[in-house]
């Protein structure tokens, strides 16, 4: 590091920047002893047939605290933190203990303000489904590629720009824009001798 001194001084300030950004980032976020707390019954404008369980997660938003209910979808009661909170929820089929990976029904996610005292959240449940999006881009994509490089002793610098110059997806969903790939890339190495 003596033959290069600004170097060296540049990884210092690096390691002092890390350590107080780490240290920053240490804080004990762990609630208040006497956070208030609000009673949430939840509602379902349709139990599923195959959805009688539920995984209910409320988050409130002021510091992301989440409380989670794991039971029958009727009746479900829960307590969760004052404030702005991001309800979503899923509904399975019993036995409430066995929540299976991929739940077959999810609800709207709503943000509610919820205050001490009772609260009433309704869920939305629509079936949960998979997404493929295989057929909505082509196999085959054409563009044209701008380099330009630097070499300087050992090391190695490269920046390379492509753009795309056909529509990557398909006509299998309907899109009024074009779809063109667009990709920056920068390399740096070392060369070995």
């Amino acid at each position: 590091m003596s033959r290069y001194p600004r170097f060296a001084s540049h990884v210092r300030t690096l390691v002092a920047c890390s350590s107080l950004a780490l240290a920053g980032c240490s804080h004990d976020h762990a609630p208040a002893a006497a956070a208030a707390t609000a009673d949430v019954i939840v509602t379902a404008t349709a139990i599923p047939a195959d959805g009688k369980c539920a995984h209910i997660v409320v988050t409130r938003l002021a510091d992301f605290q989440s409380t989670e209910y794991r039971g029958l979808l009727a009746g479900a009661n829960l307590k969760a933190l004052v404030g702005e909170d991001r309800v979503t929820a899923t509904a399975y089929p019993t036995p409430c203990t066995s929540e299976p990976p991929t739940a077959p029904w999810t609800a709207d996610a709503q943000t509610v303000t919820l205050t001490s005292g009772s609260n009433t959240v309704s869920l939305k449940f629509h079936q949960t489904g998979d997404v493929n999006i295989d057929p909505a881009f082509r196999t085959f994509d054409a563009g044209l590629a701008f380099a330009g490089g630097l070499e300087y002793r050992r090391y190695l610098f490269e920046l390379r720009y492509t753009q795309g110059l056909t529509d990557a997806a398909t006509d299998a969903y309907a899109h009024t824009d074009s779809v063109k790939n667009r990709t920056i890339a920068i390399a740096a190495g070392i060369r070995f001798k």
